[in-house]
């Protein structure tokens, strides 16, 4: 992705990993048969990167409930964000 036009808000932020996917309980009391896992992502293209202030993944009781996918989240500060280009 590094040579493409996307980039991973986590990876660029160097945030903490967490995992998005993974942690409701098989029918044994453990977490399913893949374990947990980041699937859901955050892309930017290369002009927002420069803008991404902040990242994580909302893991509250109730997102922990009600689904077996977690959201990741970020905060972007829209006056960093570079003009088409400017960052090639």
């Amino acid at each position: 992705m590094r040579r493409g036009y996307m980039v991973d808000a986590a990876a660029r932020l160097n945030a903490p990993w967490r995992p998005t996917v993974g942690h409701w309980k098989n029918g044994q009391g453990g977490p399913g048969p893949f374990g947990k896992r980041r699937i859901d992502l955050i892309l930017a293209p290369r002009p927002v990167a420069p803008a991404l202030q902040a990242y994580g993944v909302q893991d509250s009781e109730a997102a922990l409930a009600r689904s077996d996918h977690l959201s990741p989240w970020a905060d972007l500060d829209p006056a960093k964000i570079e003009a088409e280009g400017a960052s090639r």
